[in-house]
């Protein structure tokens, strides 16, 4: 492996959710959303294999930033995707945190915070300093 194309991500309302990263954040997105259902077409037979029965469909959107990585986002029609039940662990296994690159990290975050995020730092950090 070389580099890392792309990050998937379920969310409960894709059109809040591009909104989100591309207005607020500056991510790019890459066309419309698709619709992908259940061993319709290739990305629907694609998608049948990898996430086996009881599949039936989904609508992702592709936004990238400008180095090229891109975040992949998916609603889960049939069946629906579901609010993550609990709060925030760090002890429990999977992806818990995007670091996205901002030139205005404190103006960036306040803006975040503002706009309904959660910040959970009183400060943002730089990661590279």
């Amino acid at each position: 492996m070389t580099a890392i194309a792309h990050v998937g991500m379920t969310v409960t309302d894709l059109e809040a959710a591009v909104a989100w990263y591309s207005d607020l954040l500056g991510l790019e997105p890459l066309g419309p959303p698709a619709l992908v259902r259940a061993g319709e077409g290739y990305d629907g037979e694609l998608a049948a294999e990898v996430f086996g029965a009881g599949f039936g469909a989904f609508r992702q959107a592709h936004l990238a930033g400008t180095n090229g990585t891109a975040l992949e986002l998916f609603e889960f029609l049939d069946p629906a995707s579901e609010r993550r039940a609990g709060g925030f662990d760090f002890r429990s296994t999977g992806i818990f945190h995007v670091c996205l690159v901002a030139r205005e990290i404190e103006r960036t975050a306040d803006r975040i915070a503002a706009l309904g995020g959660r910040r959970r730092m009183e400060r943002a950090a730089a990661v590279f300093p």
